[in-house]
């Protein structure tokens, strides 16, 4: 049997916001959005701006083509760990 749980990895930002910009050149959020094919502005502004510190792996990718870097060099992609199929535990109230 498979996993019941979906297992997602993320890309997470590697640098801090202003190496990103720097490294991004001076186009504006919405001209960098249909450069990476987004369909508004709000992802680039959230990672420009540091509200969001992590995309999708393949958004991430582009972001460092776009960019001329390699995605280790922006970006570090993280994997949850996979959940368990058991129940959960339960408290007994006693010392371990």
């Amino acid at each position: 049997m498979g996993n019941w749980a979906r297992t997602t990895s993320t890309a997470r930002l590697r640098v801090p916001k202003e190496e990103l910009r720097e490294a991004l050149g001076g186009r504006t959020q919405r001209a960098l959005a249909q450069e990476l094919g987004l369909s508004s502005k709000g992802m680039v502004s959230h990672l420009l701006s540091g509200r969001r510190t992590s995309c999708s792996p393949e958004l991430a990718a582009r972001i460092a083509e776009l960019a001329g870097v390699e995605f280790d060099v922006l970006f570090v992609l993280v994997t949850p760990p996979v959940e368990s199929r058991s129940a959960p535990r339960r408290e007994t109230g006693e010392a371990a």
